[in-house]
């Protein structure tokens, strides 16, 4: 019987310990990587699709008319629809001038993710998705961008001018891109046109 109490109180040590290292390298490997454990699903709007099948596939969402200028983009008069579930802004989009269509549009949700990046996503993991993307600042509106030149698609990042996710250099009044130093600053939208 004492034999048996040993067996049966060494059994108990070992699994403890063992879910103790399980545990451990867990918090750990969720720590050191730098993905987000969130459920991310492709976003299903594109450029050229019908407003009616927008907000088909949006029907618990509030669709609101807003100006352009608030998403630092130019007016060409009309204004842009922002569409929100929950009073949090998912997307914004502008008609193309000739059709009922999206002519563009800008994604917020971190939870939808365009061609496999979404916002919150770190500019290391999105390098690992274009490795050939440059850094670049807007002069209109100060604010750094990450650009894709195979896909003339734009990532904003949550940055300053005081804390850049990469080095820059003017050159005759422009900023040009020379390497990323920063590559845990995270992408706050998505700018498709």
């Amino acid at each position: 019987m004492r034999q048996l109490n040993k067996m049966i109180n060494l059994s108990s040590k070992r699994f403890t310990f063992s879910l103790l290292c399980a545990i451990t390298f867990l918090l750990i490997f969720s720590a050191c990587s730098g993905t987000d454990y969130q459920t991310v699903s492709e976003f299903n709007i594109r450029v050229g699709m019908p407003i009616n099948d927008v907000k088909k596939l949006y029907p618990d969402s509030k669709f609101q008319s807003e100006s352009p200028n608030q998403f630092g983009l130019c007016s060409s008069g009309e204004d842009g629809i922002s569409v929100y579930r929950n009073d949090s802004l998912l997307f914004y989009f502008w008609k193309d001038w000739e059709r009922d269509q999206v002519g563009g549009f800008i994604l917020f949700d971190s939870n939808q993710a365009y061609q496999g990046v979404h916002p919150g996503m770190t500019v290391s993991d999105f390098l690992r998705i274009h490795p050939n993307a440059v850094g670049t600042i807007s002069l209109m509106d100060s604010k750094e961008y990450l650009f894709v030149p195979s896909n003339d698609d734009w990532y904003q990042v949550e940055s300053t001018l005081d804390d850049l996710s990469a080095n820059y250099k003017m050159v005759e009044g422009e900023y040009e891109f020379l390497e990323f130093r920063d590559l845990e600053k995270r992408i706050s939208s998505i700018f498709v046109k």
